[in-house]
């Protein structure tokens, strides 16, 4: 539904479309107001729609990172196994101590 209204000198006619109200989705509106109000109610919606800075830059650069994961996975073999042996060996240990299962844990003298 559109209304037609005449602007006062200074002002004109901007079409808002009115997705805030449920029950009027894809309708618009006719509304006067400055050109000025306009701009910025333009930009701020702009603003609210834009996909964040990081996301960009995560698309943006999304092949060299895979490729730089791909090489480094490749050319560091061993610590990952390593790093991985530890990692899942702690989260055993731990998880055997919280259950209550008794485990040998090595005490580490701190003298």
């Amino acid at each position: 539904m559109r209304t037609r209204t005449t602007p006062e000198p200074g002002r004109t006619l901007a079409l808002v479309n009115c997705c805030e109200i449920p029950w009027r989705e894809n309708h618009e509106e006719m509304v006067v107001m400055n050109l000025g109000e306009a701009i910025e109610m333009a930009k701020e919606q702009e603003r609210q729609n834009r996909v964040p800075g990081w996301k960009r830059y995560y698309l943006k650069h999304r092949e060299q990172e895979l490729a730089r994961r791909k090489e480094y996975r490749e050319n560091n073999k061993e610590a990952i196994a390593e790093y991985n042996h530890i990692y899942y060996r702690s989260r055993k240990l731990r998880k055997a101590v919280a259950s209550g299962k008794g485990g040998i844990v090595k005490e580490v003298s701190h003298a």
